[in-house]
């Protein structure tokens, strides 16, 4: 998206859909069915013999992701997909429909959980799109409530997304997941910040609520034992 485009844009924030409370998400504090109930959803569609409905970009596309970040990532097999989510859901939440995408890569790192912990732990020291993550509280051992505070490009105002975040790092087959999904922002407004993982200025401000349908991280070992397949689904408002 061009600077030009986003200085003719308009904030349309009439469009936010609201996020779920946490006892919805969590009834009765059930935080293993909530993780279960998403983890099947996310293997389902990382599965290439079970994925059904997704689209690849064309070639002329894919040609823009052709280098690499300097960390070693074979970008021979990098494969991006999307999903256009049903009217009859789509049309529960908000009138703007959003496309699921999924995107893949294989990483040279044998052990999952050092892949994983870079998104649960450090994601700020190397998204240049995430200026502070912040775990607010800690619901149990797997399950946290974290706020992430994102960059923007002027005129366009700075993001905070308020998530819901299970963490799995050691599943049956060897390989680890971290699930996300905004939560409304009174789950929040009630609990006191445990520690933030960066150090966010006080000059910036945040104007905009975003909301995240779903961002997930599966990481699979390969089969040869050199390294995982990291796969990303998502699918984020951020205006």
């Amino acid at each position: 998206i061009s600077c030009s485009l986003l200085d003719h844009s308009t904030l349309l924030t009439s469009l936010t859909p609201l996020a779920q409370d946490l006892e919805s998400l969590i009834p009765n504090g059930d935080w293993p069915q909530w993780i279960q109930n998403s983890l099947t959803d996310l293997i389902r569609e990382c599965s290439s013999s079970k994925s059904k409905g997704w689209n690849t970009i064309n070639r002329d596309v894919m040609k823009h992701y052709n280098a690499d970040s300097g960390a070693n990532e074979l970008l021979d097999n990098f494969e991006i997909h999307y999903k256009k989510i049903p009217t009859s859901i789509e049309s529960k939440i908000t009138s703007n429909s959003l496309r699921l995408w999924r995107c893949s890569l294989y990483i040279p790192e044998t052990n999952p959980r050092v892949i994983l912990n870079r998104f649960v732990e450090t994601r700020s020291s190397w998204d240049p799109e995430v200026v502070q993550m912040t775990i607010v509280d800690q619901i149990s051992d797997c399950v946290d409530l974290c706020e992430l505070h994102l960059s923007s490009t002027y005129p366009q105002p700075k993001c905070l997304l308020q998530l819901l975040r299970g963490i799995q790092y050691t599943l049956d087959d060897g390989s680890c997941a971290m699930l996300s999904e905004s939560i409304c922002n009174s789950a929040f407004s009630s609990t006191n910040t445990t520690h933030s993982l960066t150090t966010l200025s006080t000059s910036q401000s945040i104007n905009v609520l975003g909301h995240v349908y779903e961002d997930h991280v599966y990481i699979r070992p390969d089969n040869n034992g050199r390294g995982c397949r990291v796969y990303l689904l998502s699918r984020v408002d951020v205006k």
